[in-house]
């Protein structure tokens, strides 16, 4: 895609924003921040310096910018139809695939970029703790994967999504794309606790290594268990697979 940037606008998003989300993360771990507040703190800056590189993008016109973006994910999109229409696709499948795309990526391009800048932000964390083992937020435990968790109170959020969405015909766009947007964070969030739980059961039933492997390749490999793991990892908020609540669970 050629947006027309200078070489200043590359260098921003090719260094400046990965590197503010490790900044943040590093000046965390110097204050002893906690791991979660390491990571917001890295998810923040990230989040901060893509959406002033937008703006700087566009020349400070973000209606702009998006037209400019919608037009070439049109483009994209138009050019993968033509493919699947050469291979014989119906119209009719092929419109609908088009508009399972635009709902899944476009609509949900924000929910998404935060997700993703999470992700990242987590794993500088885990990098700095690594690497430099020393600073003092480094040297706080580390809870094992499997016992991760997120706070019971999320799911009033994950509530206020659904019902956002499922409003979404008696209520402004905006609200519907804002609850859209927020289920996609959240299923992210609740997908992690769900693979946790997986990974709590694979080592508590002392699961041989070649079935772990294949357990997880296929998880990793069929996106129609996604859901699955997020609706798992959601019921884990009332039902405590793992009995964590019994040890005193923290976040």
């Amino acid at each position: 895609m050629n947006f027309g940037w200078t070489p200043a606008l590359w260098f921003w998003f090719g260094w400046l924003i990965p590197g503010s989300a490790v900044g943040a993360v590093w000046l965390g771990l110097k204050m002893g921040k906690r791991p979660g507040q390491c990571v917001a703190m890295g998810t923040l800056a990230l989040l901060a310096m893509l959406a002033a590189a937008c703006l700087l993008a566009s020349g400070w016109n973000p209606a702009s910018l998006l037209a400019r973006w919608r037009q070439e994910f049109e483009t994209s999109l138009h050019l993968t139809a033509e493919f699947y229409r050469q291979w014989g696709w119906p119209e009719t499948e092929v419109q609908r695939a088009l508009g399972m795309v635009r709902k899944v990526f476009w609509d949900g391009a924000v929910g998404w970029v935060i997700a993703a800048a999470m992700g990242f932000s987590l794993a500088v964390y885990g990098v700095f703790r690594t690497a430099a083992p020393k600073l003092p937020g480094a040297q706080m435990a580390w809870t094992p994967f499997r016992r991760w968790v997120v706070p019971d109170n999320v799911v009033w959020l994950l509530l206020a999504g659904l019902v956002l969405k499922l409003l979404s015909g008696r209520l402004p766009a905006l609200y519907a794309w804002a609850g859209y947007n927020l289920l996609i964070v959240l299923a992210c969030l609740y997908l992690t606790i769900g693979a946790a739980v997986v990974a709590y059961y694979l080592l508590r039933k002392q699961v041989p290594r070649l079935v772990k492997v294949l357990i997880l390749a296929a998880l990793a490999l069929m996106p129609s268990l996604w859901l699955l793991l997020s609706l798992v990892g959601v019921l884990d908020t009332w039902w405590d697979w793992r009995r964590l609540k019994a040890e005193g669970r923290t976040a």
